[in-house]
């Protein structure tokens, strides 16, 4: 039995199932700064998973949906949301509940799970003092560290390059596009989804996007996952490792790791996680792949949860 499968950038996956559908995580395509296709390019997009409603894990949801007739599985203020911009009818999307399971087109089963978004402020600070060893000042405000952040991180790529870097101007509708986004940037904690979906070969992939909070790490222990695709942040790697060994996944891959200033910093970020995870758990095959190639699993699996 085989599963194909690419990472496209950020948190977006296109898994070709056994059963020939199509699963698209949090589509954020043409407008995601690393992604090397266009939504056109996709190979389907039969069941779409959105783990929140913010711009970069939803910008193409309804340009995805208009192209492949897409079911779209979200929470209900997720769904709320996508209605309004993309004016998408109730039909194409599903509202989903902690702990409920869906069952699909093809036969397969998406369980959802209760999340929520990791604590920014609180990451751009830690990054803040790993970049330059010292706490941010404390009279500054989080958009204040982030911005400090940012300068810091360009000044590094620009010498690192030897060269100045001059992001090109982004077209008058994608700037209207993300300020829209942009507006809605602050969500209820239940406005986050985790999803583990099944195949019909009992084969259980677990999509893991959000914080590291204790209650979080409790939904991640049930898991039981044959493979895992985990949220791998910059400053809280040794938490991700930590989470991803609580799936008990054979097979480990890290996600939403390259908003980052450079691929090498990406690459770097989920080895960190990597190493994290194999002191927990040495039998797990983490693996890193190359963004826009297709790869090809096959896993014997004798009953749901359990690899052989």
């Amino acid at each position: 039995m085989g599963i194909r499968f690419r990472w496209n950038g950020y948190a977006c996956w296109e898994i070709q199932l056994p059963s020939g559908k199509v699963w698209l995580t949090d589509p954020y395509i043409d407008h995601c700064p690393t992604c090397k296709i266009s939504y056109t390019q996709l190979t389907g997009a039969d069941y779409v998973t959105v783990s929140h409603a913010h711009g970069d894990h939803s910008m193409d949801v309804g340009a995805v949906a208009g192209r492949f007739n897409s079911k779209i599985y979200a929470s209900p203020e997720a769904v709320d949301w996508m209605k309004f911009y993309f004016d998408l009818p109730e039909e194409r999307f599903v509202r989903t509940a902690h702990q409920h399971s869906y069952t699909l087109e093809a036969g397969e089963k998406l369980t959802a799970f209760w999340g929520r978004h990791i604590d920014v402020p609180a990451v751009y600070r830690r990054q803040y003092k790993q970049v330059t060893g010292k706490d941010a000042d404390p009279n500054w405000t989080d958009r204040e560290v982030a911005q400090n952040l940012l300068a810091l991180s360009r000044r590094r790529t620009q010498q690192a390059q030897q060269a100045p870097v001059t992001p090109p101007p982004l077209p008058p509708e994608e700037q209207e596009l993300r300020r829209r986004f942009a507006a809605r940037s602050t969500m209820s904690n239940d406005h986050q989804r985790t999803y583990l979906l099944e195949t019909t070969d009992n084969i259980r992939i677990y999509f893991y996007e959000g914080g590291i909070e204790q209650d979080l790490i409790d939904v991640v222990k049930g898991i039981r996952s044959n493979i895992t695709i985990m949220m791998c942040n910059r400053a809280n790697e040794p938490e991700y490792g930590h989470m991803a060994a609580l799936t008990g996944a054979e097979i480990v891959m890290p996600n939403h790791h390259d908003n980052t200033p450079n691929d090498h910093a990406a690459y770097l970020t989920a080895n960190i996680m990597f190493d994290h995870l194999l002191k927990e758990n040495p039998r797990a095959k983490p693996f890193n792949p190359i963004r826009g190639q297709w790869y090809e699993l096959n896993l014997n699996v004798a009953a749901a949860g359990a690899a052989v």
